[in-house]
């Protein structure tokens, strides 16, 4: 979308790519209700589902998260400045975007933190595979952000399917979470 921005004359095929952006971020909303369902899939629902555990559902939109609310004000900027046509709107795409970056991240860590720690604290055997899996799922995004490379591996052997998960011990994988979450740019 921010190349098809700086096409000019405008590139329509701009506002198609971001509005397909979107839809990755938010996912579907059809649900088995005629109207379909408000609660998205994928980042959209994450945060959703994590922000009663780390504080940050809104205060203003009822069973939503501040990231929610963060996510599609910048969605809102980036398709407007790439609906009005004009070549120096492109640095306000360019800055959504960039945005966004940190936004989509911060439910997608909590996530990964709340998995962690649901996993060391089930007390059933299969409810602990579950949230193994879902650590592991999540963290697969993240671990490639992570700038210290010891961290990552600590994160990644800890949370991977070959042995059993938090071997290390819960403090030491959030741990190693949190010292790179300046270098994500959270």
């Amino acid at each position: 979308a921010i190349q098809g921005g700086e096409s000019f004359p405008k590139d329509l095929s701009a506002c198609g790519h971001w509005e397909r952006a979107a839809a990755y971020i938010i996912g579907h909303l059809d649900g088995a209700t005629n109207q379909g369902t408000r609660d998205g899939r994928l980042v959209w629902g994450l945060a959703k589902s994590v922000c009663g555990e780390w504080g940050t559902c809104s205060p203003t939109l009822a069973e939503n998260s501040l990231a929610n609310e963060k996510i599609l004000s910048l969605l809102y900027t980036g398709r407007g400045a790439l609906t009005t046509g004009r070549q120096e709107s492109c640095p306000a795409v360019r800055n959504a975007a960039s945005e966004l970056r940190s936004a989509i991240l911060a439910p997608l860590i909590q996530g990964t933190i709340s998995a962690i720690v649901k996993t060391q604290r089930s007390s059933s055997n299969a409810q602990r595979e579950i949230e193994h899996a879902q650590a592991n799922a999540l963290s697969s995004v993240i671990i490639p952000l992570m700038r210290n490379r010891n961290d990552a591996s600590r994160v990644q052997s800890n949370l991977d399917f070959e042995g059993a998960p938090l071997s290390d011990g819960l403090t030491d994988v959030v741990d190693s979470i949190t010292r790179n979450l300046g270098a994500m740019g959270v």
